[in-house]
């Protein structure tokens, strides 16, 4: 182990503080104290909210895509654990940018949820969004491959590279809507011929969809027969949100 490791170690340890509320009273379920852990809002398997969020973008819809959805080439299937909310905006911020690395271990084990709860994915195979190399030296590992390679851990599903980004890009959290879809057009590419493959696309947070839309076609231009985006977290719009948390209140949480 590392000094840097021993240092994230003792600044990031589970039970010491909650990632949420960064309290010393410690951690009750994984990495958050009891009420952070309470507060989260999981988003159900597709099946039970197919009529309320679109499948692909998270917007609020009436029947399984909304209209901007149907019209697109790339049908994607997407399952996130949790809503992108606080606390969860603070353990993604420290996992990504603080080197809080091992929180990936408990994030992964939470991403299982929904995915086993969808269906069965035998023969299935795990990828993860790619990052730039200059990115990926500045800041260590890439999140959301530490996140494929503990789901892998979990699943016994293989997990593979798949993807490369070959121009570097401005970081998508800084930027919105069409340019967010512009910024990455011609930098994600696939590694190879993927011709029948299925694929899980694993990344850490979704937004407006972009990324994994982008990542999507590259795999499909390759060959890949279909496309499951998983994100730990999903951002929804007001709608959709309302939608959400009606639909919830009706349904109380497992």
């Amino acid at each position: 182990m590392t000094a840097l490791e021993r240092m994230r170690d003792i600044l990031f340890a589970p039970k010491a503080v909650c990632m949420g509320c960064r309290t010393v009273k410690g951690a009750d379920e994984g990495w958050l104290c009891a009420k952070c852990y309470a507060s989260l809002q999981p988003l159900e398997i597709r099946k039970q909210h197919k009529d309320v969020l679109c499948l692909q973008c998270g917007e609020a819809v009436i029947g399984e895509r909304c209209p901007k959805c149907l019209k697109k080439t790339e049908k994607i299937i997407a399952l996130s654990a949790y809503e992108y909310i606080t606390p969860i905006d603070r353990i993604i911020h420290a996992f990504k940018y603080s080197g809080a690395y091992k929180i990936g271990e408990w994030m992964a084990g939470e991403m299982v949820r929904p995915l086993k709860a969808e269906a069965e994915f035998t023969g299935f195979v795990i990828t993860f969004v790619p990052m730039h190399f200059t990115r990926r030296l500045a800041r260590g590992y890439n999140q959301s491959e530490v996140l494929a390679r503990k789901l892998s851990e979990k699943t016994n599903l293989p997990v593979q590279g798949l993807l490369e980004r070959r121009r570097y890009t401005i970081k998508q959290a800084r930027l919105s809507g069409e340019k967010r879809r512009r910024n990455l057009t011609g930098a994600i590419y696939a590694k190879g011929e993927m011709t029948g493959k299925r694929v899980i696309l694993i990344d850490d947070v979704r937004t407006t969809g972009a990324t994994a839309s982008e990542c999507a076609r590259a795999l499909r231009n390759a060959g890949a027969a279909e496309v499951v985006v998983l994100t730990f977290s999903r951002a929804l719009g007001g709608r959709a949100r309302t939608k959400w948390r009606t639909r919830r209140e009706k349904t109380p949480r497992q």
